[in-house]
């Protein structure tokens, strides 16, 4: 798929280091954003971080290929950002017709080029055609550029969960998929 430019694609193994510096930088800079800004990650230390992340998704996005999705965007063949979907799974069940953004990550660079709506609607319209009825994703409360992002896509903000593993308040935002 192009959207001006940008070209989204499936991740590659070999694209996982670069996938790694785009979620490094990303974390690093939404992160310092935040008032209570507790973290001492250098990029190194969350590139490596990131690596074993990433390389264990991938692993279970290609075991899992029917559910499980992981597309980059491209601009001029550098990786500039990336989104991990597929299905909701719960603790209880796998929810049939009801998929997830995991992940949606952009490097600081391309935040106002278009690359985050590019993933998103990629995103959407290919679980839309797979079937799915329904997307949900968890934003942090403090990304307010991300909010104000699902709030001209039409969502109100929904559920607000607390996580303490990541001292962060996350909402919810559900979308209809049109099936």
């Amino acid at each position: 798929m192009h959207f001006d430019g940008i070209i989204i694609r499936d991740i590659t193994l070999d694209d996982l280091a670069d996938l790694a510096n785009v979620y490094a930088l990303s974390y690093i800079k939404t992160k310092a954003n935040k008032c209570e800004f507790e973290y001492d990650y250098t990029i190194d230390s969350l590139h490596h971080i990131a690596m074993g992340l990433w390389i264990k998704e991938f692993k279970d996005t290609q075991n899992n290929s029917n559910t499980q999705f992981l597309k980059g965007a491209y601009n001029k063949s550098a990786l500039t950002g990336f989104i991990h979907y597929g299905s909701k799974i719960s603790l209880q069940k796998k929810n049939r017709g009801e998929s997830h953004v995991h992940g949606l990550y952009v490097h600081p660079d391309g935040w106002a080029e278009g690359i985050v709506s590019a993933l998103f609607n990629t995103a959407k319209d290919d679980l839309a055609a797979k079937g799915y009825q329904k997307m949900s994703l968890l934003t942090d409360s403090d990304m307010i550029f991300m909010r104000d992002f699902y709030k001209n896509k039409g969502r109100a903000e929904g559920r607000q969960y607390y996580s303490a593993a990541h001292a962060s308040r996350f909402i919810e935002y559900n979308f209809d998929l049109g099936n």
